[in-house]
């Protein structure tokens, strides 16, 4: 049952889990239920991602993304937060119709509740470890009940962390890591230059041209050179991942699951190529 008590190594594990960064407690959670809801991934990375740090972004006061480091949990009141906006992002907006028309998603469709409801709901379901704060584990846990609960997903995934780490998933995990580091920078001195070249005078021209010519930056070709080596490694993880998922079913042995890691790790370089790759 979803709110089967665990025990004291399934608490602990779990709240080691949920410590973690949201993008993190996905992964797990996509690790131990592929096989299940693997065809929910896209509704996860693409939409209840972005909702969740947006939510956490609104309750820490960040308004760009670049400044933003990625949290963990929610208190309950910007749960409701997070909800409503989820709700009205899926449920009601245009930008929602291409999930809540397509019947494959249908598992991953919120259900519009009332804020008394909701905090009720979040409070003596959803809270599984009842710290009073919610994890983006716990909402893929409550959402997805249909196929796993908190006992079911620290079994799995206890035994999944017995297991060392691919060394090429961290190493293409790491590369990611420099990419976000580079666009911290390009992005800071993004934003320096445009409130500079608002200044008018020799400053703010100064600033205007070093703006128009910030593509061909040093700062720019250091993310471009982070963008490629990401590729790359990304690239060879996805190849060791596919090839140690075949010799483990031909052996029959056991093998650490990595699928929502490879799929994680294609989406995040996907999106940052997009926005940052040159054409």
């Amino acid at each position: 049952a979803f709110t089967q008590k665990l025990d004291k190594a399934s608490l602990d594990f779990f709240g080691q889990v949920a410590a973690s960064p949201f993008s993190k407690q996905a992964v797990a959670f996509l690790n131990a239920y592929w096989a299940e809801i693997g065809d929910q991934a896209e509704f996860i990375f693409t939409v209840a991602w972005e909702v969740i740090k947006y939510a956490d972004m609104h309750a820490k006061g960040v308004s760009l993304i670049h400044l933003y480091e990625e949290g963990c949990d929610l208190d309950f009141n910007i749960g409701l937060y997070f909800y409503e906006k989820l709700c009205n992002k899926v449920l009601e907006s245009d930008e929602g119709k291409q999930w809540r028309n397509d019947p494959k998603y249908k598992p991953s469709m919120p259900e519009m509740l009332t804020a008394i409801v909701r905090k009720q709901e979040l409070r003596e379901k959803v809270d599984v470890n009842f710290d009073g704060r919610i994890s983006f584990l716990e909402y893929l846990l409550y959402q997805y009940r249909e196929f796993c609960n908190p006992a079911d997903f620290c079994e799995r995934s206890m035994k999944a962390f017995e297991v060392e780490e691919d060394e090429d998933t961290l190493k293409a995990r790491a590369a990611l890591d420099e990419v976000n580091e580079a666009i911290r920078a390009y992005e800071s001195e993004k934003q320096r230059l445009e409130e500079q070249s608002k200044l008018g005078g020799v400053k703010g021209l100064t600033a205007t041209n070093q703006l128009a010519q910030l593509l061909a930056s040093p700062i720019a070709e250091k993310l471009s050179t982070a963008l490629i080596k990401a590729e790359s490694a990304v690239r060879q993880a996805q190849k060791r991942a596919t090839a140690a998922a075949q010799k483990a079913h031909q052996d029959g042995t056991y093998t650490r699951p990595t699928t929502g890691d490879i799929f994680w790790l294609g989406r995040e370089m996907e999106e940052k190529k997009k926005k940052y790759g040159r054409a």
